[in-house]
């Protein structure tokens, strides 16, 4: 029986790293070394556009990409950002901070066409692509998936794809790092964790867990121009090779003899959770899915501000001559983002300067912590590491405004600051900021939001903040009376933010349309799931999400398949004895089309078949890359 064999490689941060012809050469090398798959360890992209993703258009076999810290906090930002929207949208853009509010998918997860984090059990072998984020990495509700996930698929030997690895934060208790150690040994079926992060080759034993990362290069800062990492699991071992592309030489690099699971009598089934927003879409990926289910899971939020949806008044403090009043939200803001009420600022000529902004509002004083012996590199498990906090606003177009955070610690003392601009556009401008901070051996602390800038390495002591306050502040002159429409919100954790009330919030009257069926559920809290049957589906059906309290779940459909999209996502026409006929384009694959940069490096629908097909009257093989151009294009 032939072995399942796939390449790795990590860090290509958007051919910056490692250039676009070293990567080519890899990929179509893998396939000469009789690889079935490519997988790509994050830190593709280095925020902007997920350009790598351009090699799935030119590699003979699929080409899987797993999202790393630089695809997180590419599309949410590292200190903050700001961003106009003028209308609704299903694909997210760089530094995208409204895109999950708006209904949208965030940038890299809608290029690609997988949901962020996904399984697949493919010849008896359990593949897991993880969620990693980028302050916080392993979060709860990924590890609640991910229990759950290991648990029905405890009889297979099981291959964790990720980017962040195993060795940080090593007996930091508390830290997400050190929350995953302990959570993976109780699934001893785990027997090799695939990461990268550290831009270097490395191999560690941890019992019968071994860990390699996706760099064949051996110091950090450089890459190796000839070599890659190659991993090959057989029934009766696991073995990792580097492949010299120059000669072909394969260098056993490990070697661990232990029986497997692979075996070719069984179907191939895969589990793909997408979190959504209310409002939001999804398309299913998978072609052909035989006995579906569909599991809605809940996905709590906590938010800040108190009675930040005006529902009791205002508690906004007006300053320096500015009044504030309640008011019905724009129609813009009303019809985009599901806003009924915000605050009204009214300003009247106003001397501020990028020097010495004008302070015009007192938002919010918010208790906060940060806890210097959980957030490490990987960033505390029960927060404590990262406070977000996001203005949607309506300002005259052209006018800047400005969000203001002041850190203050236990005595009174102010400890740090933090700004972010918003320019007015047509439409709404959002406004978010961070400050946060997390320990690296060496550094040793880095603390987020100081001064304007994202990160700052070097400081020598640990956040002791107690207090943070919000204010808006206007860095230009006003002659005259303007009006400000705002709102704001506070996150304890990064990224996915939708226009919550204060507190810990449920996904609550949760109702999933798929194919003209209805599933709805009352209440679901973090790690909480139903679980319905979905049947039989071809493949491109709309998933689509309605949901309160957070605004997020987690849905996910699960089956058997023959087969798996990525990138352009179509309706299947006909499926058929083994025969297939692709469709339309589903709707976001047309927006994407509009995108100039997706068109020019991806533009295609690439196919992976499960099984022998036919696709466009040719017969292909099990994992053959088959790509589409349009839809009447046949394979190539």
């Amino acid at each position: 029986m032939n072995p399942i064999r796939f390449s790795i490689h990590g860090d290509i941060h958007g051919f910056h790293r490692i250039p676009k012809e070293v990567m080519l050469r890899f990929v179509e090398d893998s396939a000469e070394a009789g690889c079935q798959f490519v997988c790509f360890l994050g830190d593709s992209s280095n925020g902007g556009h997920p350009v790598i993703m351009n090699l799935s258009a030119l590699s003979p076999i699929p080409v899987f990409y797993q999202h790393g810290d630089h695809e997180f906090f590419g599309e949410w930002s590292i200190g903050g950002c700001s961003r106009n929207y003028d209308s609704k949208r299903l694909v997210g853009t760089d530094r995208d901070p409204l895109i999950m509010a708006i209904g949208g998918m965030p940038r890299c997860e809608a290029w690609d066409g997988l949901p962020r984090f996904w399984s697949m059990t493919w010849r008896g072998i359990h593949l897991v692509f993880a969620f990693n984020g980028k302050h916080e990495v392993w979060t709860p509700w990924f590890l609640r998936w991910l229990r759950r996930d290991l648990e029905e698929n405890g009889s297979f030997t099981t291959v964790i794809l990720s980017h962040r690895g195993l060795d940080e934060d090593v007996g930091m208790e508390g830290s997400s790092a050190e929350t995953f150690r302990r959570f993976l040994r109780e699934f001893p079926q785990v027997k090799l964790i695939c990461s990268a992060h550290i831009h270097r080759w490395d191999l560690r034993l941890l019992g019968d867990l071994t860990e390699v990362r996706g760099d064949a290069n051996l110091k950090k800062g450089e890459y190796d121009a000839e070599r890659y990492v190659i991993v090959e699991i057989g029934a009766e071992s696991i073995r990792i090779f580097h492949r010299n592309v120059e000669t072909g030489e394969m260098k056993l690099k490990f070697h661990r003899r232990i029986k497997t699971t692979l075996t070719d009598l069984l179907p191939t089934t895969i589990s793909l959770p997408f979190l959504l927003s209310n409002g939001g879409v999804a398309y299913l990926p998978a072609v052909g899915l035989r006995n579906g289910r569909i599991r809605v899971w809940g996905f709590e939020m906590e938010q800040l501000i108190q009675d930040p949806l005006f529902e009791r008044g205002i508690g906004w403090k007006g300053m320096n001559g500015a009044r504030i009043e309640l008011t019905d939200a724009p129609k813009t803001m009303r019809e985009m983002i599901g806003l009924e009420r915000v605050a009204k600022v009214k300003v009247n000529s106003i001397g501020g300067s990028d020097e010495k902004p004008v302070k015009i509002c007192h938002i919010a004083s918010l208790p906060i912590r940060f806890d210097e012996r959980a957030s490490g590199e990987s960033g505390s498990y029960r927060g404590g590491t990262v406070y977000d906090v996001l203005v949607i606003a309506e300002v005259k177009e052209g006018r800047r405004l400005r969000l203001l955070l002041e850190t203050y610690t236990e005595d009174g003392r102010l400890e740090s600051w933090h700004s972010v601009d918003g320019l007015g556009g047509k439409g709404v401008t959002a406004i978010l900021g961070k400050v946060g901070m997390i320990f690296i051996p060496g550094l040793p602390f880095r603390w987020m939001g100081l001064e304007g800038k994202g990160e700052v390495d070097g400081i020598p002591t640990a956040r002791k903040a107690t207090r943070l306050d919000v204010y808006l502040a206007v860095p230009q002159r006003i002659e005259g009376e303007e009006e400000i429409f705002a709102a704001a919100f506070a996150y304890p954790h990064e990224g996915f933010y939708m226009p919550a009330g204060f507190g810990v919030k449920a996904s609550e009257d949760v109702r999933v349309r798929v194919k003209g069926k209805a599933f709805e559920v009352q209440r679901l809290r973090q790690g909480e799931f139903r679980e319905f049957n979905l049947g039989d589906l071809e493949g491109g059906e709309e998933i689509k999400l309605e949901c309160g309290g957070s605004g997020l779940a987690i849905v996910e459909i699960s089956g058997e398949a023959d087969g798996l999209m990525r990138h352009l996502i179509r309706r299947v026409k006909r499926l058929e004895k083994g025969r297939l006929e692709l469709g339309e384009l589903v709707d976001r694959s047309r927006e994407l089309l509009k995108i100039p940069e997706f068109n020019l490096y991806v533009g295609i629908t690439a196919l992976t078949p499960f099984r022998k097909m036919e696709i466009g009257g040719r017969r292909v093989k099990p994992f053959q890359n088959v790509t589409f151009i349009s839809p009447q294009s046949t394979a190539r």
